[in-house]
């Protein structure tokens, strides 16, 4: 049997996925349709299902934990032993992030490099803590990305941040499937995007909260200044 065959069935019953500018009010598949789904998979597929998971949840933990901290739970996730396409997934995030993180903390008005290593990962630790005064920590070639990513921190744009961030791993997704017909890549690459687009979805809905709210706060304020002005007319 081709390696490819074991997949074909699973694969090609996912729906499309569409990149979270594209979004409208839904994701395309529940998470109970999707763990049915991997019921195709084999013990050893759906372990490493079950590990990106873990990897999925540990990141969108409490925010309050330390970049030591996380850097810590990803090694030790790592060494652990996981499938090669799973492990490239979390080297690119972690990469992200380590860069992400040196920009917050400059920001934050940390003046020098932090003095030890564990706040990120090799080799970005090493060489954002010997490029710190740089603005892009001299990475603008490695990272393309890096100098509009630092602006949207600067001026505050949190949201537009993410949606950055977002959209490089959806991308860095997109690659690992690459030149793959039907793989476990497509499986695990179904799985991040998925929880990308859930994320969204619930930053969407928060924002659309925040904006109900403001609104109608606005019309209570005019309705009350209306009634004051006729009581005083």
């Amino acid at each position: 049997m081709k390696s490819s065959s074991k997949y074909y069935t699973l694969v090609a019953s996912l729906p499309h996925l569409p990149r979270i500018g594209q979004m409208v009010e839904r994701n395309p598949m529940n998470r109970a349709q999707m763990l049915k789904r991997f019921k195709m998979l084999s013990d050893e597929d759906r372990l490493t299902v079950e590990t990106a998971w873990k990897f999925i949840a540990w990141e969108e933990q409490d925010p309050k934990q330390s970049d030591e901290e996380i850097v810590a739970e990803y090694q030790k996730m790592a060494e652990d032993g996981v499938h090669p396409a799973l492990l490239e997934v979390m080297q690119y995030r972690m990469n992200l992030r380590t860069v992400i993180a040196g920009l917050r903390r400059r920001l934050a008005g940390e003046q020098n490099a932090p003095s030890h290593l564990e706040w990120g990962v090799f080799p970005w630790n090493i060489h954002i803590q010997g490029h710190w005064n740089e603005p892009d920590f001299g990475l603008g070639g490695v990272f393309p990305w890096i100098s509009r990513m630092r602006t949207d921190l600067e001026e505050g744009r949190s949201l537009q941040a993410q949606e950055r961030v977002m959209d490089l791993v959806w991308d860095s997704l997109d690659r690992l499937c690459m030149h793959k017909s039907f793989s476990l890549e497509h499986v695990l690459a179904f799985v991040f995007k998925w929880d990308i687009l859930e994320r969204w979805l619930s930053y969407n809905q928060a924002q659309a909260e925040v904006t109900i709210e403001s609104l109608t706060d606005s019309l209570v304020t005019s309705f009350r200044t209306q009634q004051a002005d006729k009581l005083t007319a």
